[in-house]
């Protein structure tokens, strides 16, 4: 098996301190070094001041938000009441972007796009690259004009999943992987490992791709909030944590500024 240029882009960051903790080891262990933050999320600012004590550069790209799934972890959009289509009956994000998408207004998505991103400014950070949570794309394809208009004003890649939504983004002349794929994500529970090799073989031997890793440390908050849905993310993290596991699996690890340098040819952002 030859080796691959890929993202590893931890996601989800920001949203449990469990999460933060198995991301930090990952960045501090690993050859990892891309991240995606939860805006909206409780534990992001906490996360931040983390990531910039690393001696070593990590790249902190923006997860826009539109839901918050679990129950007891529960996120507001960053512009409140003044995005009431986003809003559920409680005030938060909506519970699953499935059952209400169609319902949202595309120009308060636009907006609170832009929100979370300059929130992320404000911060301190210029982020390296955009993606979405819960790929809301997925469940209505407009959501993904709205992505790319955003991508292109900031002049950001774009971490996409999907073999034609990485094509409508190219068209509409975003920058984004030659591919991505999810399926890590709902692996069965077992050899994680030959399932990963499985799924790169998908992966082009040339170009950038992306895979999304979900990890988090073995910890009662995880449970609380994701039940049994977080063991997977445990088998992520003792995966990575594995020494040796990215030779194994023949990965070359990339940032997103590669994604930047190999679409438009400026080298290194």
């Amino acid at each position: 098996m030859g080796t691959k240029k890929i993202i590893l882009n931890l996601d989800d960051v920001g949203l449990l301190n469990c999460i933060n903790a198995a991301a930090m080891d990952l960045l501090r262990e690993t050859p990892i070094s891309s991240v995606s933050v939860m805006v909206p999320g409780p534990w992001t600012p906490g996360i931040l001041k983390s990531i910039r004590s690393l001696e070593r550069p990590v790249d902190i790209g923006a997860h826009l938000c539109l839901t918050s799934e679990w129950p007891s972890v529960r996120m507001r959009p960053v512009l409140g009441e003044s995005v009431p289509s986003l809003l559920d009956k409680d005030g938060y994000l909506d519970l699953g972007a499935d059952g209400r998408s169609g319902e949202w207004d595309l120009d308060e998505v636009g907006r609170e796009f832009r929100a979370q991103i300059a929130l992320l400014e404000k911060w301190g950070i210029e982020p390296t690259h955009l993606d979405a949570h819960m790929v809301f794309y997925f469940w209505r394809p407009e959501l993904l004009d709205v992505l790319v208009d955003v991508a292109v004003e900031k002049e950001l890649p774009l971490l996409i999943h999907g073999p034609k939504y990485i094509e409508q983004c190219a068209r509409l002349g975003a920058m984004c992987p030659v591919y991505g794929n999810l399926t890590n994500y709902i692996f069965p529970p077992g050899n994680r490992e030959e399932a990963y090799k499985d799924l790169l073989k998908l992966f082009p031997d040339d170009g950038v791709g992306v895979l999304a890793l979900h990890a988090s440390l073995n910890h009662p908050e995880l449970a609380a909030a994701m039940g049994e849905e977080g063991a997977r993310r445990i088998e992520e993290y003792d995966l990575f944590m594995e020494p040796g596991i990215f030779e194994r699996l023949g990965v070359d690890v990339a940032r997103p500024g590669d994604l930047w340098a190999h679409e438009l040819g400026k080298g290194e952002s």
